[in-house]
């Protein structure tokens, strides 16, 4: 299974303590955010990354060709304009080799078990499974309610209310899924997610912690619990 990441954003939160910088390429313990994303997956068993590059791409191509990771292939899929995140994973597709694919956020892990997770998806029969975690006091982010046997029946962006969960950012989608994605700029979670959940989307209980630098304030508390991360 391949294993695409998303990393083309803007950081636009993050341009008062980080101005101009690749927000995952942001160091989090002497080493890139991103390396550690991959090096999670890597130590999972998975060793193909796809990284779909945008703003800064260069920053991220230059580390990797550089700093190359010992088993893994890294190839890339850099956006000349920006395309959202449903746009980047459209771009990418021809680069997919396998009949599923991991998708994850180059600026956020949740440190579930990716066999676990696996089986799960494959046990659903959907077209898309997803980790969620409960939200706390998040208000921003992907939310979900979701019905009997984990099936996700609907998606709330930013959208905080009473038994709703909250995406991890870590998603399992197979082929099918990819041709729900149009041409051109789409957000993933606004666009494409709504429009699959009629092939059958799944919610996977993550039952790890979630970590996130998306903000000054999370960046800052992740930097200082860095010692204690397991990836």
């Amino acid at each position: 299974m391949d294993a695409v990441v998303l990393c083309g954003g803007l950081g636009t939160r993050l341009q008062s303590v980080a101005p101009g910088r690749q927000k995952a390429m942001l160091p989090v313990g002497g080493r890139p955010f991103l390396d550690r994303v991959i090096g999670w997956a890597a130590r999972q068993g998975l060793s193909r990354f796809i990284l779909c590059t945008g703003y800064r791409g260069d920053e991220v191509r230059g580390y990797y060709e550089s700093s190359p990771r010992p088993g893994a292939t890294i190839v890339f899929s850099q956006e000349s304009s920006p395309l959202g995140t449903g746009g980047a994973l459209g771009a990418c597709r021809g680069l997919l080799k396998g009949d599923s694919a991991l998708v994850m956020n180059g600026d956020s892990l949740c440190d579930l078990d990716l066999s676990s997770f696996a089986d799960f998806h494959e046990s659903r029969g959907g077209i898309a499974s997803l980790a969620f975690i409960p939200p706390g006091d998040r208000v921003d982010g992907g939310f979900l309610e979701i019905g009997p046997n984990g099936r996700v029946s609907k998606f709330c962006e930013r959208e905080p209310g009473p038994g709703r969960m909250l995406s991890a950012g870590i998603y399992i989608l197979d082929r099918e899924f990819w041709k729900l994605i149009g041409p051109g700029a789409s957000s993933i979670e606004k666009d494409v997610f709504p429009r699959a959940l009629q092939r059958g989307v799944y919610a996977f209980p993550a039952g790890a912690p979630h970590h996130d630098i998306g903000t000054p304030r999370r960046l800052a508390e992740l930097r200082l619990r860095c010692l204690a991360l397991s990836f």
